[in-house]
């Protein structure tokens, strides 16, 4: 199909040339300054009604083949023009991957195959917790890089990595509307800190 789409772009590309060409000759034929404003487009729109009489089937015929031209273009012919141009096709490709990758992939010796094919049950509670320890707001210089939660006056909480700590103020990064922002906070404003850890 994708073939086939290809002979339909080409042969549709080839009449619109055609026809420009057409249009272009019997511009020239009329008069030189009809012929030089016939190679322009859009300018060669105002030399048509001069030279109708001679050139509008060669103008059908060249509509038609750009009709067809844009039509395969949309269908796919795309996809094939590009893998003639790079001479890139993708499924030879995929094929080669996937065969270098399970090449590349080390021997497993009978213990280790009799393992994966019984299968290894996963542990049912999770190994750790992360949870929130509550900090002095002294230690916080301890703990730059990490993830706090900071709990303010106004009862509201901010979360996020503590970036720098100074007497007056810290600089929080957090994720607001799905964008890393900086956040200054007051020291005096903060009530609790607290820093996440495993337990």
């Amino acid at each position: 199909m994708e073939y086939i789409l290809v002979s339909v772009f080409a042969i549709g590309l080839l009449l619109f040339i055609l026809s420009w060409l057409r249009v272009i000759f019997v511009g020239f034929k009329h008069h030189p300054m009809t012929g030089l404003l016939s190679i322009i487009p859009v300018l060669n729109l105002l030399v048509l009604p001069t030279i109708w009489h001679r050139i509008s089937g060669w103008l059908l015929a060249g509509a038609i083949g750009l009709l067809l031209a844009v039509l395969a273009w949309f269908f796919g012919a795309e996809e094939r023009l590009y893998r003639y141009s790079t001479g890139v096709d993708n499924r030879p490709q995929q094929e080669e991957t996937t065969e270098s990758n399970a090449l590349s992939l080390p021997s497993l010796n009978e213990d280790d195959a009799a393992a994966l094919s019984s299968g290894t049950e996963l542990p049912k509670a999770a190994l750790y917790n992360m949870v929130y320890k509550s900090i002095e707001l002294s230690e916080l210089g301890k703990h730059l890089n990490e993830y706090v939660r900071i709990s303010r006056q106004d009862r509201s909480q901010v979360e996020g990595k503590l970036l720098s700590v100074s007497n007056k103020y810290l600089i929080l990064e957090r994720r607001h509307n799905e964008r890393l922002e900086e956040l200054r906070i007051s020291i005096d404003d903060i009530t609790q800190a607290e820093t996440i850890t495993r337990e």
